[in-house]
């Protein structure tokens, strides 16, 4: 499966839902007007985790566009370099496009 993932940036929301008593933190696009931004793209339940744990997980799901992308250029470098770590960074990043 070659899928592309949303778009960043992303951000991550507090969702508090009274029936069924369910919070947690949505991640979704943070592209404003965007039809995007009202699908989310992981709920992050405190049920079991709290609130801490919870708000720790949505940042670093928010923060997975950005590294994916500081990522690819640091590989590039090191391709470049012929530094020894190149081989695991292009493991890193077919892994995140769905080509592991």
């Amino acid at each position: 499966m070659n899928k592309k993932h949303t778009p960043g940036p992303w951000e991550a929301v507090i969702y508090k839902k009274s029936c069924g008593n369910i919070r947690g933190m949505v991640v979704r696009n943070d592209q404003a007007g965007s039809f995007v931004d009202e699908i989310p793209i992981a709920f992050i339940s405190e049920l079991k985790t709290g609130t801490n744990e919870a708000t720790a997980n949505a940042r670093l799901i928010t923060a997975a566009p950005d590294l994916l992308a500081m990522l690819r250029r640091i590989t590039l470098s090191c391709i470049l370099e012929g530094t020894p770590y190149e081989d695991r960074a292009i493991e890193l990043i077919n892994k995140a496009g769905g080509r592991s």
